[in-house]
């Protein structure tokens, strides 16, 4: 699948993303409930690197990205490709698994730092074959937006490149995401809830997932 480029526009997602309503409207993420198609992220500068202790990552430029629902098959399918091999998917991104090796145009930062101008950040974890898609907040700092594994096969809500469908009900680009607070208060849990049935699937900092059924059609 090609990538999205400058001028091109996810026109299915008109109702396709819920964000805080803390987020940057001139990043690309929505303010509101119900997105527009003026406001959907796509085609901004970012990053794809590794997420490294303590809040530290290694990161790849990229001048053009895409919002999750086409970024994250993309990186699954390099995953595939690669037969599963984590040195090899990152070598795709001139990384390494060590860093000792990486491209000398990786950048070196702190989720903590400045997002300076980029408006999305993917962190592969090494450990977990996951991956974190960061977002600035109205502060410029990063913030979770979502969380992803490589192997998408049992997903809840299923990535196709153009739309995110929910297994439970069939329903199409009628998700809400957001973070919460995990049950030991050591960092954020992504939450995906489907807006229709009212399921949701949250997935903690160490990339395990729970599952919870809604009261149905909203």
């Amino acid at each position: 699948m090609p990538r999205i480029g400058p001028g091109n526009r996810l026109n299915s997602h008109d109702r396709l993303i819920t964000t805080p309503s803390t987020e940057r409207p001139d990043m690309g993420l929505p303010v509101a409930s119900r997105p527009t198609k003026e406001n959907t992220f796509m085609g901004s500068r970012h990053y794809v690197g590794v997420l490294g202790p303590h809040g530290t990552y290694r990161a790849l430029y990229r001048q053009w990205g895409n919002h999750p629902v086409i970024e994250i098959p993309l990186l699954r399918a390099d995953w595939q490709d690669h037969d599963r091999d984590m040195a090899g998917l990152l070598a795709v991104y001139d990384l390494t698994v060590d860093g000792r090796a990486d491209s000398p145009e990786i950048y070196h930062g702190h989720l903590d730092e400045p997002t300076d101008d980029m408006e999305g950040l993917y962190l592969i974890d090494l450990d977990h074959a996951g991956i974190g898609f960061y977002v600035p907040d109205r502060a410029r700092n990063w913030r979770l937006y979502s969380r992803h594994l490589l192997d998408g096969s049992d997903d809840l809500f299923t990535l196709d490149g153009s739309t995110i469908r929910c297994t439970t009900c069939a329903a199409v680009d009628e998700v809400r995401f957001s973070t919460a607070h995990t049950a030991t208060g050591s960092g954020l849990d992504a939450v995906v809830t489907c807006t229709h049935c009212g399921c949701a699937e949250t997935t903690t900092p160490a990339f395990t997932r729970h599952r919870t059924t809604g009261p149905g059609k909203r």
